[in-house]
Order: C-alpha cells, then structure tokens, then sequence
C-alpha cells in the first residue's frame, strides 16, 4: 500500500518533462493490460550516479486485437529507494503525453513500480496508466509486469529494431550500446 500511495504522489508532483539524452541502460518489460493486449516497453535511462531523478525515454510497443503495431514514446522520470532488505525500489513516473511513433490513436502513459534484489534481479513489477491513478486507490487496477530478456547482443539487436529504426536519433547510441555484450 506504502507504494502505491508513493505513485500517486509522485505522478502528481512531477511537472518537468524528462528525456534520457544517453544511453546508459536499457531494459525491456511487458504486461497485459485489463483489454487483454499484450504492451511491451523499452526504457532508456542514464547512469543512476548520486542523482534523485533520472530522466527517462520510455517507448510501448502493443497492437489491438492481433493487428499492426502501434509504437508510442513518452518521457518520465526515476526515482529509487533502498528498502530495510537492500532491495532497489524503483519508479518511473510519466512525465509526458504520449506521441504516436507508429500507428495512431489516444494513449495515456504508463507508470511503473519495480523492486529489484541486490543482484539486480526483477523481484516484482506493477504497471499502471495515468488514467487507472486518477482513481481512487481501491478502484486502481495494476498490472503485474514482466521482464523480457534478451540474453545476447544479437536478441538486444533485434529487440530495439521492434522500438526504435535507423533513421530514429537514439538507434546509433542503442546499437552501441549493444555491442558491448558482443
């Protein structure tokens, strides 16, 4: 419940829009969503450093009903908290509107909660959309998120060409990025 209440709060205190600028991590996720399509996201952070937010450009990849896909980006910030276990809270905020890189359509961004083992291992995750926060808290429908992994450079390739094409700013940067698991 304490985190739940810490997204609602941080959703209505973030007025700035964040931008990741470089790419330093990159993580891929996927839920259902209560309209049963399957949602997968791409989230470029920079280095965490001694900062308490982190700008962030999230990028969900989802079609309806078995058709074309829709691409979306928007930007949000993270923040992250240590818990009594020393396991990493995190939670990325959506601090923009969403704009339709591919298809069209109305989307509201998504907000995220994860907490991580010291290892670095994906514990448990929850997705909610603006829309779902603006609810009352025992009306609030999370879904449960998932990390998809990628394994190699080739599968990290062939991933962010499901987000992101060559003529897109970041797609040098990201392929960089993958060769570093060559």
């Amino acid at each position: 419940m304490k985190i739940l209440s810490s997204i609602l709060l941080l959703a209505l205190f973030t007025v700035c829009n964040a931008q990741a600028t470089k790419v330093d991590i990159v993580d891929f996720y996927k839920w259902t969503g209560s309209d049963g399509n399957l949602y997968e996201v791409m989230i470029i952070t920079e280095d965490f450093g001694d900062r308490e937010e982190i700008p962030s450009t999230l990028r969900v990849r989802y079609s309806r009903s078995g058709g074309n896909y829709n691409i979306v980006e928007y930007y949000s910030y993270l923040y992250y908290e240590f818990d009594e276990d020393s396991n990493m809270l995190i939670y990325l905020m959506a601090d923009s509107e969403a704009s339709f890189i591919q298809g069209a359509g109305s989307y509201s961004p998504d907000n995220f909660v994860m907490k991580f083992d010291p290892d670095g291992y994906l514990l448990s995750g929850l997705q909610a959309d603006n829309n779902e926060l603006k609810k009352p808290e025992d009306e609030t429908v999370y879904a449960d998120l998932g990390l998809i992994d990628y394994g190699d450079s080739e599968n990290l390739r062939s991933l962010i060409r499901n987000f992101y094409d060559a003529s897109d700013p970041l797609y040098r940067e990201l392929m960089v990025y993958a060769a570093q698991y060559d």
